[in-house]
């Protein structure tokens, strides 16, 4: 198991330094920023195991994005700044959604001044790629989506906010606003966005990390944004902002039931430093604008934008932006509320303001963090929303390819196992892999394999399971599917959480296989040569079984069978695979014919196969065999097609029984010959 570390405060030259020893501190990063996750390779129970497709089934989470459109969302309202008096120390303070109940918590801890900076995570995957050199300055913000790609890193840390309030009469009024990744299920924002003036507390925040303005829809796409939705009803602050409305407080903190931030990373916190020292730093900020700006429309809050450089002034407990002057690039606009700003150190990037509110004009404000406010976040909010008790997660599950027919096999397929808790397990790790019709993975679906490896968990910890390849069971309908797991039970106390869900499930889909047949015995489906048409079809409703044609010397007997109409289309090319067994009680020389006719043509595509030469499948075994061809449409009233299988000759002087078994026929289009 790799060993994990926490970053000590920093030291920074020039500025009047209290070195802080917080306890959080270790807790806050857990993870060697810029490492990636350790990789393990999982077993297979039984690899004997043929999936079955079983049938839709009516499942899905309980819990779901229930709010408008994004665009059609309001920002939530930042007022324009007041003259206020330095804000007092206050307190702590948390409130429960679900439950009702608000916490105001002593806040008597020694401050020891000055400088501090810590924690951040780049993401299991190390942080890869990503930079913020871009022609972007305060005065001229820029769209990332020209650039990059939100979900990439350092963006994907960023987060798009929908909240909802509920005025006296319980009426809902929902709103936007920006936030950043704090911890794995915890997120930094302004707190106007958790606690209104108007409404009081929010009743529940979804939460859009990475967020690229697409998949949205009513209800969302499964797959909306670039790392889907963490959702909360547990929500923090201070009495300042709560009690007083004083900008210098305006904080908030927000719990979410799923660790998404083990995948995008999150920023390191910062308190302290001169004015001097933070008027020297380069300051970054990226957001979610959603207010009308003089271009009308632009700001709709799809886009996340950024933009950098130096502050200007740093008045009471904020850092002020000296901003371009109303236009829709240079002026700090609702919608980027909550939004963290940073600056960068070594290879750390950490948060020490948050978007607070402008004159919508020349100036905007950012209140700045503090010691009592870092010091609660890391020792009593984010232990609560890590736990105590180890906690598996499964989470972004990837599959290869994304389209696959049936009977056919992943050729990658991978998912990131996470313990974002404070508590430690070892041991051996059962899962099951799941074909679904949703994106909720649970026992209801399509079990493709039974899967297992062993891993010991550290606090705070993710592992990357490479999974043994699995089959798309070959009854599966055609359509859209999802591949999850589901860990057993037994995994850990909370099996809420023990499978995929939403983004976490990776979306496939399954093309029409244009035939496929199973034989339900050796008596069925197959007529001695020379018979009249209609000869009797096979069963294919049956999984299991096969369909058998004998040789006999002494009888001089040759059997073949072909399969109903298939309908296909003109140019299109098709495989047709016959999956051939035998059970000789000799070593027969018998071969056979695979032929393909199109009817109203007549045309035909066959191979034979001779076991003299070796291409027969031997006793006890069995063998594909494959044949492409490309039909041409005639214009006949029947064009469609006909697969048989033919015996053609056998050794005379083999006196028993040579068997062999037509197990199964698929036939699919593929998109070219070999």
């Amino acid at each position: 198991m790799r060993k994990r570390r926490s970053k000590k405060p920093a030291l920074i030259p020039g500025v009047m330094l209290g070195i802080v020893v917080l306890a959080a501190m270790l807790l806050t990063l857990n993870a060697l920023a810029g490492e990636p996750a350790p990789t393990i390779q999982a077993k297979e129970v039984d690899s004997d195991y043929v999936p079955w497709f079983r049938g839709p089934v009516e499942d899905g989470p309980a819990l779901h994005p229930n709010h408008p459109p994004i665009d059609e969302i309001p920002p939530i309202p930042m007022p324009y700044p007041e003259e206020q008096p330095p804000a007092g120390r206050g307190e702590f303070v948390t409130y429960n959604a679900e439950t009702g109940e608000q916490v105001t918590y002593p806040n008597d801890a020694k401050l020891t001044g000055g400088f501090a900076q810590g924690g951040g995570y780049d993401g299991a995957d190390g942080g890869k790629g990503g930079t913020e050199v871009l022609p972007a300055t305060f005065v001229d913000m820029i769209k990332i989506a020209n650039y990059s790609k939100t979900g990439n890193f350092p963006w994907r840390m960023n987060c798009k906010l929908v909240m909802r309030f509920e005025d006296g009469g319980g009426a809902s009024h929902w709103y936007v606003a920006s936030g950043s990744m704090r911890d794995g299920e915890a997120v930094l924002t302004a707190g106007h966005c958790v606690y209104s003036q108007t409404y009081g507390w929010a009743k529940e925040i979804w939460v859009y990390p990475g967020w690229d303005g697409s998949g949205w829809g009513l209800p969302p796409a499964n797959t909306v944004g670039a790392y889907g939705w963490g959702h909360s009803t547990y929500f923090g602050s201070w009495t300042g902002w709560t009690q007083s409305g004083n900008f210098d407080n305006d904080v908030g903190i927000i719990e979410v039931t799923r660790a998404v931030g083990f995948l995008t990373g999150w920023f390191g916190w910062s308190y302290g430093g001169s004015c001097s020292w933070h008027q020297s730093q380069i300051y970054h900020n990226a957001s979610y604008p959603a207010e009308n700006c003089p271009i009308s429309g632009l700001h709709n809050g799809l886009n996340m934008y950024f933009w950098y450089g130096n502050i200007a002034d740093c008045p009471n407990n904020q850092l002020q932006l000296n901003t371009g002057g109303g236009n829709c690039y240079d002026t700090v606009w609702g919608g980027m509320s909550g939004s963290g700003m940073y600056y960068k150190s070594g290879s750390g990037r950490y948060v020490h303001v948050i978007c607070s509110t402008s004159n919508r004009d020349d100036r905007g404000y950012y209140c700045r963090q503090w010691q009592d406010w870092v010091n609660w976040c890391d020792n009593t909010f984010i232990p609560h929303a890590r736990g105590s008790s180890f906690d598996l997660q499964p989470l972004d599950c990837n599959a290869e390819p994304s389209t696959i027919l049936p009977g056919h096999t992943t050729t990658l397929l991978n998912h990131l196992a996470v313990n974002p808790t404070n508590g430690t397990d070892s041991g051996t790790w059962t899962f099951r892999v799941y074909l679904s019709t949703n994106s909720f993975i649970s026992t209801a679906d399509t079990l493709l394999s039974t899967q297992y490896y062993s891993w010991s968990f550290g606090t705070m910890s993710s592992v990357r399971i490479n999974m043994v390849q699995v089959t798309i069971p070959v009854n599966t309908p055609p359509g859209n599917y999802w591949i999850g797991v589901l860990y057993d039970n037994a995994t850990d106390g909370n099996t809420a959480n023990n499978n995929t869900e939403g983004w976490d499930s990776v979306p496939i889909t399954v093309p029409a296989l244009l035939d496929y047949y199973t034989f339900s015995s050796t008596a069925e489906g197959w007529q001695f040569a020379g018979q009249i048409p209609p000869y009797d079809a096979p069963n294919t409703t049956s999984g299991s079984g096969r369909i058998g044609l004998s040789a006999n010397g002494s009888t001089n007997c040759f059997s073949y069978w072909y399969s109903p109409d298939v309908q296909v289309e003109d140019g299109k090319v098709y495989r047709a695979r016959w999956t051939v067994g035998s059970s000789a009680a000799t070593n027969s020389a018998v071969s056979f014919r695979l032929r393909v006719n199109q009817k109203g043509s007549w045309r035909a595509w066959e191979t034979s196969v001779n076991s003299n030469l070796g291409h027969a499948p031997s006793s006890g075994s069995s063998k594909d065999y494959d044949l492409y061809f490309s039909p041409t449409v005639t214009g006949t009233s029947d064009d469609d097609a006909l697969f048989s299988f033919d015996i053609m000759s056998f050794d005379p002087a083999d006196n028993e029984y040579s068997w062999l078994y037509l197990q199964e026929l698929r036939v699919e289009e593929v998109s070219v010959t070999p």
